[in-house]
């Protein structure tokens, strides 16, 4: 049985109220015993906010561990566009000048990586396949090249000798990507 002090002090207790919720247990832990000191088990409103600021700390570290984690997955991931590579290499054109035949078909270019050698001047020949494709513009900024795409057609720019690296180029977008490598 419980005494009249005892429930009060759970009331209190489950109020929210200051006052601790205490049991009286022997030096054995076994139970009531006159001379035993009470136990509490009810914070006080700072305990509660102190350990409502732990939790909320510790809430706060496993998400950020687990963004980490995916963070690192995503990073140590192979990318995805190195499958979907397609190789090409310039032809040799008129007067010295390289040709890089690039299509444009079903979202992407092909090739997407072109190797090209220095020193030569580079005419770049894009065919578009698709009728209704939102790439309408190949950008190489690198190369100071924009030019616009015919649907259906064919278009060309030349550009005078590249320098060594790789040079993006991009729809106007910048969705629809490649490289050129000169080497």
């Amino acid at each position: 049985m419980t005494s009249p002090e005892d429930r009060a002090a759970r009331a209190r207790a489950a109020s929210g109220d200051a006052a601790p919720l205490s049991l009286p247990l022997s030096p054995e832990g076994r139970g009531n015993s006159g001379d035993a000191a009470p136990l509490s088990l009810a914070l006080s409103p700072e305990g509660r906010g102190k350990w409502r600021r732990r939790l909320a700390v510790a809430a706060a570290i496993v998400a950020g561990a687990i963004a980490a984690l995916a963070a690192a997955q995503a990073l140590l991931a192979p990318p995805a566009a190195l499958d979907r590579a397609r190789r090409g290499a310039a032809a040799e054109g008129p007067g010295g000048e390289q040709v890089v035949a690039l299509e444009l078909a079903g979202g992407a270019y092909a090739p997407n990586v072109v190797r090209v050698r220095a020193g030569a001047p580079l005419r770049l020949r894009v065919t578009v396949r698709d009728a209704d494709t939102c790439a309408t513009r190949l950008l190489v900024p690198d190369l100071g090249v924009d030019l616009a795409l015919v649907p259906g057609g064919t278009s060309e720019a030349l550009v005078a000798a590249p320098a060594p690296g790789g040079h993006v180029f991009t729809c106007a977008a910048k969705m629809v990507k490649g490289t050129i490598v000169v080497e």
